[in-house]
């Protein structure tokens, strides 16, 4: 096979490898659209406050906390506040941070980068324990 028929050929196989990982992407981005669409479908904006009623429990518990931050993350906080909550993964920057209110169950499907606090046992699934301050 000479060198010309051989550099087809893998740049075929490239590029047909590179059609393969952008519609790889393009069903994740839809994924995580309609995930982010049942969050905001079945959860409300949270505040540092409702944050705060979770943390200071859980630190009485026995946990801690993992780091610090200057401001809390609003645009990425969600309280549950309807039944038949069901969490899609979301990873990356679609990632979001879910409070489960005293009394409600959710069904997590996939929990990707996400966070869920729970209020009625103050444990913590997900990735780490932030302090956003206002906690004294």
């Amino acid at each position: 096979m000479s060198i010309e028929d051989q550099l087809k050929k893998i740049r075929k196989k490239r590029n047909q490898e590179r059609a393969e990982m952008e519609a790889r992407h393009r069903k994740m981005d839809i994924e995580s659209e309609r995930n982010l669409k049942n969050v905001r479908a079945y959860c409300r904006p949270s505040s540092l406050k409702e944050y705060n009623a979770w943390l200071g429990p859980f630190i009485d518990a026995g946990g801690e906390v993992t780091s610090e931050s200057d401001g809390f993350e609003g645009d990425r906080f969600y309280t549950v506040n309807k039944e038949g909550f069901s969490l899609g993964r979301l990873c990356g920057v679609d990632a979001v941070k879910i409070i489960i209110p005293e009394g409600m169950e959710i069904v997590i499907l996939d929990l990707g980068h996400c966070t869920i606090y729970d209020m009625d046992s103050f444990k913590l699934s997900g990735y780490g324990v932030r302090y956003y301050g206002g906690l004294d």
